[in-house]
């Protein structure tokens, strides 16, 4: 019996076709850094950084009969979409995309057939949310902060024209 360890999309790795040894998950946080004369240089919290993942597996081919499942995620690499990656108890870990494939070929037949190929994969998380937009003077919104909202005190809807507040420029809505 095949047991789900982890998918990605529509793909499964599961123990006796597609199975990983590990998640290796590396979660980054980004700092800007300023530089003065005669001290080290102060340090900026900017936010976190996407999270990486190493998945690491191995296919024996005269085991599993699915030597092509490399490709098949070189093809869903290709695509450049994000998919959504769960774990095999529910784990939701969000949307990713595979930036990086490792493949090793050993104990090669006369043919050049290997009896085992050792693999990497490396997601990386693609942002959930788009950026928000700024307040009106200028800081990153929090959560705290209302968020601007334009609507015709009669009606309930957003009007049907509204200035850009960076370009000043009026546009329409249809």
């Amino acid at each position: 019996m095949q047991i789900p360890l982890l998918s990605l999309g529509l793909f499964i790795f599961a123990t006796g076709q597609t199975a990983i040894d590990e998640i290796q998950r590396k979660t980054s946080y980004r700092y800007g850094t300023g530089n003065a004369i005669g001290v080290l240089p102060t340090l900026q919290f900017l936010g976190q950084d996407n999270d990486t993942m190493t998945l690491p597996g191995v296919l024996y081919p005269e085991i599993t009969d699915r030597p092509i499942v490399l490709d098949e995620l070189r093809d869903i690499a290709n695509t450049g979409q994000s998919y959504a990656l769960l774990g095999g108890d529910g784990t939701y870990f969000g949307l990713w995309k595979i930036t990086d494939i490792e493949e090793t070929r050993k104990y090669l037949l006369p043919d050049g057939t290997p009896r085992k190929i050792e693999f990497s994969l490396n997601p990386r998380q693609q942002a959930h949310r788009r950026p928000s937009t700024p307040t009106a003077d200028g800081r990153p919104r929090q959560l705290h902060d209302p968020l601007p909202k334009k609507r015709n005190r009669h009606s309930g809807h957003l009007p049907a024209t509204s200035a850009d507040p960076r370009t000043g420029l009026s546009r329409q809505w249809h």
